[in-house]
């Protein structure tokens, strides 16, 4: 069974209990019993008096009180890891003994004992746990999106050694993200020294069990307001530096300005609203060549007053390095548009251009009900981008900082950075009055015909010199016409991606002892080539596509690589299954990728048959018909 099959099972489970307990308690006591369950990997962590076995709970004539009693032992025997609040946990959440017995045999099911079984599928059950409820519950308070957080780290691009801080950890996610991404790079957790500073201590707890569930013990999380009470401070009184600060601040919180007492909070300025305090927190905490990368709402990029003067003195001593805009609704529980500050230590400041790279990422989302998704394929652009501070039309652009200085610092996007080409182009005049779809527009098209095999000359019919007539039939069904043409390339495409998986998953098992982010570019580049040779898709849509899939079956494809018989491989039936459901993965998104070149091509039909199908010359002699009928039918009754 996959992580995402046992989440499933036990978010089924747990139906009743989410509609009992605010969104606070339910992963708390979700995250309680997980650490329950895998106690024998942390005891070199945590105090494990008796009550806490799990048989003890397997066992229980009351399972709601063995549950009650064991996490309240939990919390009692480590009070350095655990706060108070989880003492009372499970009796203030109302939890029956029938749900608390569900729960417990559901997670005995999906994590059974065993050397075989590894500890990393209980931490991710935790996140997915995590990520599901907040969509469910709307709730703000769930972290920090996994996307968001393999964007956030990729940018800042940990390095082994580093230290790492996060000054308003929610759960843990971003110092998590930053070991996973240099163990997936070097092949060895716990190589970063990670800090993280949590607003109330629930959500320290949260943290520091998140952390240990990940296998993380040298984290260190401590708990008060950045900006009015931070944690870190060297025996000089200052802020402790960090080479690399991650943060996802509250949104909009308000700042009592006499609580804040460290000068470097203040360097550029004072503001009542939170936003652009924790950027300066992020920028004190940051060593001299350290990289920071802050969530901020947009609005903080153009307003006046204070957070004006803090954005001016920021860009003049060169502390800004990128501007990443990402638009609305990546966030639960709010459409606040959103944008990634990467900021530059001190040093590297001084060493730098005070030029800022913007990049309009609006764009770069999967929109999926009421959310958008930061896609793998999404991130990868734009942190390729950043690293590379390459110009690309439409997308990013190197801005000088006079320019910015000229527009009263302001750093929206749009102020520099033109949007893409409209999707209709002009209409041509002479094709309007006379009728007839112009070659020059259909030229324009031929390469994006060609993707799916179709030469648009062929379909469109001769008409006068220079134009094309739009047939009747097409018009009349242009998706299904254009579904029909494009059927013997898709066809092909999705059997070329089948041979290249059979391969892949010959040589999947001789690669166990790579790096896994080593593994996934050397398989990129082998899709990428064999894919080449049976389509015309362009390189970043073949990798985009390849990367989505990867990302989102990681887990599995990591365990499908490791020997049968050694600690986290699948076992035999598992593993035929789970090869099958990434087989089938990776055949859907396949034709999910043909299926959106088709649409694209039925919408510039469309808009060819809409503007040419009829002309001026066509309507007015219809005109003409009409109004000769309508004479000689006055004439006929009399009317002269």
């Amino acid at each position: 069974m996959n992580t995402a099959d046992m989440t499933q099972k036990l978010w089924k489970a747990a139906a009743d209990l989410r509609g009992k307990v605010d969104f606070g308690a339910y992963p708390r006591i979700i995250l309680a019993m997980l650490v329950l369950k895998r106690l024998p990997d942390h005891l070199d962590i945590l105090t494990v008096p008796q009550e806490l076995r799990w048989d003890r709970l397997l066992a229980a004539a009351s399972p709601r009180d063995a549950l009650d009693e064991a996490v309240t032992a939990l919390a009692a025997s480590n009070p350095d890891i655990i706060d108070s609040s989880f003492r009372n946990l499970v009796r203030d959440s109302r939890v029956s003994d029938l749900e608390a017995g569900q729960l417990i045999a559901i997670l005995n099911e999906i994590l059974p004992a065993g050397e075989n079984e590894p500890h990393e599928a209980t931490a991710q059950i935790y996140e997915q746990v995590l990520d599901r409820f907040a969509d469910e519950s709307r709730s703000g308070e769930g972290g920090t999106p996994r996307s968001m957080v393999q964007l956030m780290v990729r940018l800042a691009d940990p390095q082994t050694g580093n230290s790492v801080y996060d000054p308003c950890t929610r759960n843990g996610d971003l110092p998590i993200g930053a070991d996973a991404y240099v163990a997936e790079r070097t092949g060895l957790h716990g190589t970063l020294r990670l800090f993280a500073q949590a607003m109330r201590e629930p959500a320290g707890t949260v943290a520091r069990l998140n952390l240990m569930l990940h296998g993380i013990s040298n984290a260190s999380v401590l708990v008060g307001n950045a900006i009015t009470d931070p944690r870190y401070i060297s025996a000089a009184g200052d802020l402790e530096r960090f080479d690399r600060v991650l943060s996802n601040p509250p949104l909009g919180m308000r700042v009592e300005t006499e609580g804040v007492k460290i000068p470097q909070h203040t360097r550029y300025g004072l503001s009542r609203v939170a936003d652009l305090m924790f950027v300066q927190h992020a920028l004190a905490s940051l060593a001299p060549d350290g990289v920071g990368v802050v969530v901020v709402p947009n609005g903080v990029l153009f307003r006046g007053g204070a957070e004006g003067r803090i954005r001016q003195g920021m860009l003049e001593d060169g502390r800004i390095a990128a501007v990443i805009a990402l638009g609305r609704n990546l966030f639960p529980g709010t459409s606040v548009p959103f944008s990634v500050l990467v900021l530059r230590g001190e040093g590297a400041a001084r060493a730098s251009e005070r030029d800022v790279l913007l990049i309009n990422a609006e764009a770069e989302v999967h929109t999926m009900r009421a959310r958008n998704i930061l896609a793998p394929r999404h991130a990868e652009k734009i942190a390729k981008v950043f690293h590379q501070r390459s110009e690309v039309p439409n997308f990013s652009r190197l801005v000088p900082y006079e320019e910015i200085a000229s527009k009263d610092f302001t750093l929206n996007s749009a102020s520099y950075i033109e949007h893409g080409p409209q999707a209709r182009t002009t209409a041509n005049v002479n094709a309007l009055l006379a009728g007839g779809v112009p070659i020059g527009e259909v030229e324009a098209q031929t390469d994006q015909f060609a993707v799916l095999g179709i030469n648009p000359t062929e379909f469109l019919q001769p008409g006068r010199p220079g134009y094309l007539e739009f047939p009747e039939y097409l018009h009349e069904n242009v998706a299904g016409a254009i579904a029909a043409m494009a059927a013997p390339s898709t066809t092909a495409f999705v059997a070329a991606v089948g041979v290249w998986f059979e391969d892949f998953r010959q040589e999947l098992d001789t690669v166990d002892d790579r790096p896994l982010a080593v593994v996934r570019e050397h398989f990129a580049e082998e899709f990428r080539d064999a894919l080449a040779a049976s389509t015309v898709q362009d390189d970043e849509k073949l990798v985009g596509l390849f990367l989505d899939w990867w990302v989102t079956n990681q887990d599995d494809l990591d365990r499908l690589r490791k020997p049968a018989g050694s600690r986290g491989a699948f076992p035999p039936n598992a593993r035929a299954t789970t090869v099958d459901r990434v087989r089938r993965d990776l055949a859907a998104r396949a034709k999910r990728l043909m299926a959106q070149e088709q649409e694209q091509l039925a919408d510039i039909c469309q808009v060819w048959a809409d503007r040419y199908k009829a002309s001026l010359a066509d309507l007015e002699d219809r005109r003409v018909e009409v109004s000769r009928r309508l004479t000689q039918r006055l004439h006929d009754l009399g009317y002269s």
